[in-house]
């Protein structure tokens, strides 16, 4: 997990359309961020890549649950889990 705190109080991005990004000084924030953005953004793709799991853990989990407590509504169950997720449980997409 990042410690977002350090990036509080960045200089806001509108004031950076102003001027010439060079000749702006930058705080400890903008440093911060600065020399943080590869973390950043590898954190990102780490959170989508959770993301894109959580239906296909959610449709194995449920299974499972259906088989041990409710074979007898199992199937009808997990057809209509499939038709919510529009039988596509592969995750979200960019």
């Amino acid at each position: 997990m990042i410690d977002t705190d350090k990036y509080e109080g960045h200089t806001p991005k509108h004031w950076r359309r102003k001027y010439n990004f060079g000749q702006i000084p930058f705080n400890k924030a903008d440093e911060n961020l600065i020399y943080d953005a590869p973390l950043l953004l590898q954190e990102v793709k780490r959170l989508r890549e959770e993301i894109n799991q959580l239906p296909i853990d959610l449709h194995e989990s449920l299974d499972m649950i259906l088989e041990a407590h409710h074979p007898e509504v199992r199937e009808s169950v997990m057809v209509m889990f499939g038709d919510a997720w529009g039988n596509n449980l592969t995750g979200y997409e960019e």
